[in-house]
């Protein structure tokens, strides 16, 4: 944090991040600042880098290093993978609105359900050939799933997830996405303004190189970063590996440890031929200098025998009793916290029944990988209605939810209840049970029991319902 306070110190002070001998001394010969004047904050006319110094970190340390958190972001990336991507219609702009708001909430399985019917009404499903098979394959290289899953495991990592289109400039499908491609996060920089508020006006990339995009070539999907800065740093995403990085330091540092005891820990025990004491000691030390060196490699974890009469010294510990790998327990709960999943998920030992297991699937469906996705939704669509071609056009991208067997509700369970809720149109329980909607005019009327009959027809008056003059025939 000293570094970066100190390099934006230097950045608006002489103008650049690292700055020379010779810029320094010119600094002190003039009182003007190369970035800001002295009574405003102004517009530059070109832009600047702002390098964010953990991302690669989250990787190296985190991903290639630390088997935990790798458990946890593998699978939050290929559970959100599974989902398949599609193009629909808008037909009911208010229900897509609702929809919209009641996705966005915590849900039940029961609830998806009620949530699904919304979806029906507000879209359906259309064949825009295009943005179909560019959610099936992005790019010649990666299918949808593999992208996907990148996709997420960047953004789990880092914060931050970029997706790069390629677009034809003219044409009917001028600006229309072609491809999509994954920049890696650890090597994006984000080109900001020199005015406030502070935006982003392109993106680096800077591996082998340096690589510029236009904002509208790139969407940029992240969380939400509460640590403003002047100079823009708040504009890259905030990694949940920076709130558990200490997390992730102690289950690597420990599984070091482990390992070096293991690899060094030499002889238990010793059984010296007489006392150790202050006369003997310096005597003592000479002659079994070489014997222990020799020992602690014959005997690893063994015991040291010497004739005649003597003591035993206990002169190592064992990995049974220094407990090193018992800091894996607590940093696993560390790093599942952060990331929002139980820890019962990844064999921790703890509330292994089935029951407990079978509940943690659905809350990991639903409170997990369900926002991620929805995260996602609603930024492309924002994005092809603005920079990618869609605007005005009604389409928009949207995942299929019913893939997640976990969110599936008992089907002898809900049919029992569709049986007798007969508030529902035929069409409508069919999508409760994962069934398309017929065709059938009649399948969209509100079919009652005939042994039912409004109230003020038994001679029962309601309060508030005005009076029919039946009651009384």
């Amino acid at each position: 944090m000293a570094d970066l306070i100190k390099l934006e110190r230097n950045f608006f002070k002489f103008g650049t991040f690292k700055p020379s001998l010779v810029q320094r001394v010119k600094s002190l010969l003039t009182k003007a600042n190369p970035i800001f004047n002295n009574t405003e904050l102004r517009w530059i006319p070109y832009s600047f880098l702002i390098n964010d110094c953990n991302r690669k970190a989250y990787i190296k340390e985190g991903w290639n290093k630390n088997v935990t958190l790798y458990s946890i972001v593998r699978k939050i990336a290929k559970t959100c993978a599974y989902a398949p991507w599609a193009a629909y219609k808008v037909t009911d702009e208010q229900s897509f609105k609702k929809y919209k708001a009641l996705s966005a909430q915590q849900h039940t399985p029961q609830s998806l359900k009620a949530l699904e019917v919304v979806k029906r009404k507000a879209l359906e499903p259309v064949n825009d050939r295009r943005l179909n098979d560019l959610m099936n394959q992005p790019n010649p290289i990666m299918g949808g799933t593999e992208y996907h899953e990148g996709l997420f495991t960047y953004k789990l990592l880092t914060g931050n997830a970029y997706e790069y289109a390629v677009r034809p400039d003219a044409g009917n499908n001028a600006g229309k996405p072609l491809e999509l491609w994954l920049l890696p996060p650890q090597y994006t920089e984000i080109k900001v303004s020199g005015s406030f508020p502070v935006r982003p006006v392109g993106y680096v990339l800077t591996e082998g190189g340096s690589i510029d995009f236009d904002l509208d070539e790139v969407l940029h999907t992240k969380y939400f970063n509460p640590n403003y800065s002047y100079i823009g740093q708040h504009l890259y995403g905030f990694s949940p590996l920076q709130a558990a990085w200490i997390a992730n330091q102690q289950d690597n540092d420990a599984r070091e440890a482990a390992i070096e005891i293991l690899q060094n820990r030499g002889v238990r025990k010793i059984i010296t031929s007489e006392a150790v004491t202050p006369t003997n000691a310096k005597e003592q030390a000479g002659r079994l200098k070489e014997r222990w060196r020799q020992e602690m490699i014959e005997n690893r974890g063994g015991i040291v025998l010497m004739p005649g009469k003597g003591q035993v010294l206990d002169v190592g510990l064992g990995i049974e009793d220094l407990k090193i790998l018992d800091i894996s327990n607590y940093t696993q709960d560390d790093l599942c916290n952060a990331y929002g999943v139980w820890s019962g998920l990844f064999n921790s030992g703890a509330n292994q029944k089935y029951d407990n297991v079978e509940q943690f699937r659905k809350d990991f469906i639903i409170n997990t990988v369900l926002p991620e996705l929805n995260a996602l939704r609603d930024a492309r669509n924002m994005k092809l209605n603005t920079d990618w071609g869609y605007k005005g056009s009604g389409i928009v991208l949207d995942y299929d939810s019913t893939v997640y067997v976990e969110l599936q509700s008992d089907m002898k369970e809900l049919a029992e209840w569709l049986k007798i809720a007969d508030w529902f149109t035929p069409n409508e329980k069919r999508v409760y049970m994962n069934e398309n909607e017929s065709d059938i005019p009649e399948m969209n009327m509100v079919y009652m029991d005939s042994n039912k009959a409004p109230i003020t027809d038994l001679g029962m008056t309601v309060p508030g319902l005005p009076e029919t003059g039946l009651e009384n025939e």
